[in-house]
C-alpha cells in the first residue's frame, strides 16, 4: 500500500470514529460553513451530523488527492467529495467523475460562490434577514448587472488559460525532462516541444476564448451570475465590497455573509440539493 497523502490520515480518522456515518470531503472552511448549513436545512428535523461528517481539506486538488488515494486502497463507499467545477468543460467533468465515481461536482455553476452572486438566488436570502433590505434590492441588483459584462469576458479568458494549463500539466510541461539522463535523441525532444507548442498555439488557441466568450455573453443572465463568472473573485470584489455590494446592508465580512445567505435562503439551490440529499438517506 502506498504511503497515504497528508489528507488521507485525517480522513482515516474520520471513517475509523464515526461507523456508519458518510463523510465529505470538500476543499475549504467556506465550503465546510455553507455546505453543513444547507446540509442542515435538508435534514431538519433530524440532525445532519448524525449522518454526515463534513471536512475541509484545503483545496480541490486535495480532495481529488484522497478520492485517488482511497479508490485505489480499499475504497469506503461511505466517502465522497465534493468540489467547485471552476475551469472543467463537459469532457473534463465526465473524465474526472468516471475515474472517481464519489466526486461530486455541481456542474452548471462556476463554485460554491455562484450562488451568492445570482441576485435571484440573493434576494429571498436578504429578504429573510431584514424585511428591509427589499427597498434597497433594485439598486443592488443594478450594481451587479452593471459589472457583470466585464467579468464574463474575464471569465472566457481565465478560463481558457486555466484550461491550457491543464492541458499543459497533463502533457507533463515542464517536468518531462527533469529526471530523464542522459537526454532522450533531438528527434523526442523536437516532438515533446512541438507537441507543447501546439497547446499554446496561436490563432487557434485565441479563437478557444472567443468562441467561449461569445457563447457565455448570449446566454441568459441567470446563467452568466452561475456559469459564467469566477464567482469568488466577483463574490469578494462586486457582490460584497463597495458602496454598492452587500456592505451597503450591514458591515459583516465576506465569510459571515455567505453563511449567513446560505442559512437563510428559503430554498436550498436544486442542484446542491440533488448532491447532498442522498448523503442523509
Amino acid at each position: 500500500m502506498s504511503t497515504p497523502p497528508k489528507p488521507v490520515i485525517t480522513v482515516q480518522n474520520l471513517l475509523n470514529g464515526a461507523p456508519g456515518k458518510r463523510v465529505l470531503l470538500v476543499e475549504g472552511p467556506n465550503d465546510k460553513d455553507v455546505y453543513s448549513a444547507w446540509l442542515k436545512k435538508l435534514a431538519h428535523p433530524d440532525l445532519f451530523s448524525a449522518k454526515v461528517i463534513v471536512e475541509q481539506v484545503g483545496n480541490k486538488q486535495q480532495v481529488l488527492t484522497a478520492l485517488e488515494w482511497f479508490r485505489d486502497n480499499g475504497n469506503p463507499l461511505r466517502l465522497f467529495g465534493l468540489v467547485d467545477r471552476d475551469e472543467w468543460d463537459a469532457g473534463t467533468l465526465l473524465v474526472r467523475t468516471t475515474a472517481l465515481p464519489q466526486l461530486r461536482v455541481a456542474a452548471n455553476s462556476d463554485a460554491l460562490e455562484s450562488y451568492f452572486s445570482d441576485p435571484d438566488e440573493l434576494e429571498p436570502s436578504l429578504r429573510v434577514e431584514d424585511p428591509a433590505f427589499a427597498g434597497q434590492f433594485p439598486a443592488f441588483r443594478a450594481h451587479l448587472n452593471s459589472a457583470l459584462p466585464d467579468w464574463v469576458r474575464h471569465w472566457a479568458l481565465f478560463t481558457t488559460t486555466e484550461r491550457v494549463k491543464e492541458r499543459m500539466n497533463a502533457a507533463i510541461y515542464p517536468g518531462a525532462f527533469h529526471a530523464t539522463i542522459p537526454i532522450p535523441a533531438d528527434a523526442d525532444i523536437q516532438n515533446r516541444f512541438q507537441d507543447w507548442s501546439n497547446l499554446v498555439a496561436h490563432p487557434r488557441l485565441f479563437q478557444e476564448f472567443d468562441a467561449l466568450r461569445t457563447a457565455a455573453l448570449a446566454s441568459g443572465l441567470p446563467e452568466q451570475f452561475q456559469s459564467h463568472v469566477s464567482s469568488k473573485r466577483f463574490f469578494e470584489y462586486v457582490v460584497h465590497a463597495g458602496p454598492g455590494g452587500l456592505q451597503q446592508f450591514s458591515a459583516k465580512a465576506d465569510r459571515t455573509w455567505r453563511l449567513d445567505l446560505a442559512e437563510n435562503t428559503p430554498v436550498i439551490p436544486a442542484d446542491i440539493a440533488a448532491i447532498l440529499r442522498p448523503l442523509l438517506v
